[in-house]
């Protein structure tokens, strides 16, 4: 999911930049991360690239990296670059509780160079105003890069606490209780567990289904993607992921002893599910605060 939102991103990238990734039908598998933890020095026809950068997701499956880079200065947020994975180091930091599977590892880069046309301005990507994108057939490139990353992240949250009601019911038409052999799908507080976590979780995908219609409005109408519409968006995600973390959590507690071994589906769902809502361009607290403040109109 990560991988295919920084592909999405590479297409508000100058047309150079975006034929040394993709051109001639290569396979340009992008890796990274998009907060601006380095810093990017301008020079002659580019930037001269350093610093570390963590939660760098897919890079060992990459052919480049793109990084968010602030500017040496003011340390706010500067550009984002694209370069080539043989050229940064990989330290592998990726020893977590969920998600371990995305590799997301942390990079460094040593005073590289990157040319002018492997960078856009972070402020250009993230309100998705960037004037490359207008060179497409389609406006979908003129969403916001934030807003199209947190709905993706939410979209694969909501995929996998699909997966973990799922397993609930299937296990617990086979569950017995212990004490008296009865079966569990015939324990009161166990059914309403399930109708809340599915209640839940459909909210979930109404909402995200909101989100993407409002987004097809927008690429079908050409109407600028605007702050109303990212925090809307930003808000809605971050909300859809507490909704997948409580539906699971909820679950996972009525699922018996037997779900706490590793071999269990649900534990790795309710692994899976704490670490991604965890991700910060859905953070609750946030995009809650951005949302409420555009609202009541705050700038």
């Amino acid at each position: 999911m990560v991988m295919g939102a920084h592909h999405w991103c590479l297409g508000s990238f100058p047309e150079e930049g975006q034929d040394e990734v993709f051109g001639n039908g290569r396979d340009g598998l992008v890796a990274g991360t998009l907060s601006w933890q380095g810093t990017a020095h301008p020079v002659d026809r580019g930037y001269r690239v350093e610093g570390r950068w963590q939660f760098c997701s897919g890079v060992d499956h990459s052919h480049w990296v793109m990084l968010g880079c602030a500017d040496p200065k003011t340390r706010g947020p500067s550009v984002h670059v694209v370069v080539p994975r043989e050229e940064i180091e990989i330290d592998d930091t990726w020893y977590v509780m969920g998600l371990q599977g995305t590799g997301s590892k942390d990079v460094i880069a040593k005073d590289i160079f990157v040319p002018a046309h492997r960078a856009i301005d972070t402020r250009m990507l993230f309100a998705g105003e960037s004037p490359h994108a207008l060179n497409h057939p389609t406006n979908v490139y003129r969403l916001s890069a934030e807003a199209m990353l947190c709905t993706s992240a939410a979209s694969a949250l909501l995929g996998s606490a699909k997966f973990a009601l799922q397993t609930f019911i299937e296990r617990t038409k086979q569950r017995k209780v212990i004490l008296t052999g009865a079966p569990k799908s015939e324990h009161g507080p166990t059914q309403v567990r399930l109708a809340e976590a599915e209640a839940e979780i459909h909210c979930v995908h109404l909402l995200l289904h909101g989100i993407l219609d409002e987004f097809d409005f927008l690429v079908s109408t050409g109407i600028k993607f605007d702050l109303a519409h990212r925090a809307r968006a930003k808000w809605h995600a971050a909300y859809c992921a507490e909704l997948c973390r409580r539906a699971v959590a909820r679950l996972y507690g009525g699922a018996g002893a037997h779900a706490v071994y590793a071999p269990s589906a649900l534990q790795v769902a309710f692994r899976n599910i704490n670490v991604g809502a965890q991700h910060a361009s859905i953070d609750f607290d946030s995009s809650a605060e951005l949302y409420a403040r555009e609202r009541l109109g705050i700038r």
